[in-house]
């Protein structure tokens, strides 16, 4: 039996003009994998990508520690955190910075709202693209965004619930262009080479495939080359293929099941969801599933409901 607790932004502090990024301490990661460790077995991903059948097979609760992005962050600040403590992780990381030096519309949204007010994105969204929400709208968003104020919510909502992505990618791009010069953003942001390398020769290196696009909203033809130019770019610059593939967004409607048959054709064995759950022998190795860090114990969700 299987359990994943996934990362995304690991730094010392969160501050920003407007709180829009979100994850744990260095010491908030640290005293979580102490947690962890004292109720599950840990497991390196060599470990677990050679042997995943007998491990899923398994009654003993085993333990892998994912990264989602590749952050430099991650490299930096987690990192040195697991090697003291013995552990190893799995970084999954994209490969369209490596390619075109361009920073994901995930990456560029989260940015964005972390240093422009809510009311002037709500405005910009409303005036150029016309959405609104209706009241029973703006009850959802409060409900669904508890943490937000209410401007925060609407606009987390409109653009999570109300754009396709297209239209998500030009908005975040037309106001990213605005207030960000991307040359400078993508060598703070992501792992450099020389990580991606190292993580590789660590055999802790994974695929997040090429865009961070959906994979659910594209073509089949479109879905194997995100995965395909993954694996090229990367075994180009580190002389390894990544050791496993999650899906960007992870969700059912971002990974169906023929996004998961692709990885397989694409020599994947392994393959990670963010659908929530353990994982056993009945679970497809291609569509694992992945706890939120902060649903696991030390987590700020963390509750016994979830076993």
């Amino acid at each position: 039996m299987l359990v994943v607790s996934n990362y995304h932004y690991i730094r010392p502090h969160f501050e920003a003009p407007y709180p829009s990024i979100f994850g744990v301490t260095p010491e908030q990661f640290e005293t979580q994998l102490l947690l962890l460790k004292s109720e599950f077995v840990p497991i390196t991903p060599k470990q677990f990508v050679s042997n995943f059948h007998q491990i899923l097979a398994d009654s003993q609760k085993y333990l892998l520690i994912t990264f989602d992005d590749g952050l430099r962050e991650q490299y930096e600040y987690a990192l040195p955190i697991l090697d003291t403590l013995e552990m190893e992780a799995l970084f999954f990381a994209n490969s369209l910075y490596y390619d075109q030096q361009k920073v994901s519309t995930v990456h560029k949204l989260h940015l964005i709202r972390s240093q422009i007010a809510s009311s002037l994105l709500l405005q910009q969204i409303e005036d150029e693209l016309d959405l609104h929400l209706s009241d029973k709208e703006k009850e959802s968003a409060l409900a669904t965004y508890i943490y937000d104020t209410s401007e925060a919510a609407t606009v987390k909502y409109l653009l999570n619930f109300k754009m396709d992505f297209a239209q998500q990618e030009r908005f975040a791009n037309q106001m990213f262009a605005s207030y960000f010069e991307e040359e400078n953003v993508g060598p703070e942001l992501y792992f450099t080479r020389q990580q991606l390398v190292d993580l590789a020769q660590r055999n802790c290196l994974g695929s997040h495939t090429h865009s961070h696009y959906p994979l659910g909203l594209l073509s089949q033809e479109k879905v194997h080359a995100e995965i395909e130019k993954t694996l090229h770019i990367f075994e180009k610059i580190t002389n390894h293929r990544p050791l496993a593939i999650s899906y960007p967004y992870g969700t059912y409607e971002a990974a169906p099941e023929h996004v998961s048959n692709l990885a397989k054709q694409s020599g994947h064995s392994v393959g990670f969801m963010a659908t929530r759950g353990l994982n056993d022998q009945f679970t497809d190795p291609l569509r694992l599933h992945r706890f939120d860090c902060n649903d696991l114990p030390g987590g700020k969700n963390y509750t016994k409901q979830l076993w």
